[in-house]
């Protein structure tokens, strides 16, 4: 029972989640659901190069992650803070973004 429930709380919430933030954002959205690719997708939902992906390299991956948290949440116009809760609770907050009026700003701030 607690493997279903860390299932469904640490990858099905922000699966689904995910999947619409890359609808808003126009973009197919089981691309959340493949491991490696879903970085290349946040990268492009961010407008940032594709070689941006070496900052995921491991002693930096923390830092580029957090980074990219923030600027998903700037890209839905939502705040810093936000992106912090994107990055230390995302099966809160990554659902709560995915489903909520939150448009997609294709500038960010």
């Amino acid at each position: 029972m607690t493997a279903l429930l860390s299932f469904f709380f640490l990858w099905l919430l922000p699966a689904i989640g995910g999947w619409k933030i890359f609808e808003k954002a126009g973009m197919p959205g089981w691309i959340a659901l493949v491991p490696i690719l879903n970085l290349f997708g946040v990268l492009r939902l961010l407008g940032r190069s594709y070689l941006w992906i070496l900052a995921f390299i491991p002693p930096l991956t923390p830092f580029a992650l957090f980074l990219a948290a923030v600027l998903v949440a700037w890209r839905f116009g939502r705040s810093s803070l936000f992106g912090a809760g994107l990055f230390f609770l995302p099966f809160v907050f990554v659902p709560l973004l995915g489903f909520s009026e939150a448009r997609y700003l294709a500038s960010g701030r």
